[in-house]
């Protein structure tokens, strides 16, 4: 294949893909909630240096308040990241509200997410200890915090640290009829703090009820 055949393949594939959602959008029943799981890459980034890519899954479901608006809980879970000294991980565990805005009326419908997310933060790091004399008067050798780099580093201790956090969440996605109750979801969400920012695509699988 060429270059110059790719765009009309792209194009004769999105509309098999478009009528077929159509056409299983039209023997689909009503529903009243929505389940399904996803999967994509967690890039974050805050003012303390840290900025990683981890790949992440998660779970969601809600409920529809006619065939516009739903509400959704989600929870996404991504692997950790390094930060940029590459020694201590972290990773935030998002549990997210949000309310579903549907676009269109049948078919592929593109849809809009805004809501609210906690984060569970968790951060995992190495103190290393030495024995160092204190200053400014010699005396006996007490145990001193380090860089772990130093030559007569005499302990290693992996420390835990988690805390909590909010974001404001908002995101865009397509809703593409697969067959009957079975839908395929691709979308982005980004995930903004005061001093962090978390950007989300995924692709999920969803069953409504």
């Amino acid at each position: 294949m060429t270059a110059f055949n790719l765009p009309g393949q792209l194009v004769i594939t999105l509309l098999a893909v478009g009528g077929c959602s159509t056409a299983a959008a039209q023997t689909a029943p009503d529903s009243h909630g929505f389940v399904g799981v996803k999967g994509g890459m967690n890039y974050e980034q805050a003012e303390d240096a840290l900025a990683g890519t981890a790949v992440a899954g998660g779970l969601f479901g809600g409920f529809r308040l006619g065939r516009e608006w739903a509400v959704e809980v989600e929870l996404w879970v991504p692997a950790s990241i390094r930060d940029s000294a590459g020694g201590p991980t972290h990773r935030d565990i998002l549990l997210s509200f949000s309310a579903v805005r549907m676009l269109g009326a049948d078919g592929a419908r593109p849809y809009l997410v805004a809501g609210l997310s906690l984060a569970n933060t968790q951060n995992e790091f190495t103190t290393c200890l030495a024995d160092r004399s204190p200053a400014p008067s010699p005396g006996p050798p007490v145990p001193a915090i380090v860089d772990c780099s130093e030559p007569d580093v005499r302990e290693r201790r992996r420390e835990h640290f988690n805390g909590t956090a909010t974001y404001v969440v908002g995101g865009v996605g397509l809703d593409l009829p697969l067959w009957r109750r079975l839908r395929l979801v691709p979308e982005i969400r980004v995930h903004v703090a005061f001093t962090s920012v978390i950007v989300r695509p995924a692709v999920g699988v969803m069953v409504n009820f």
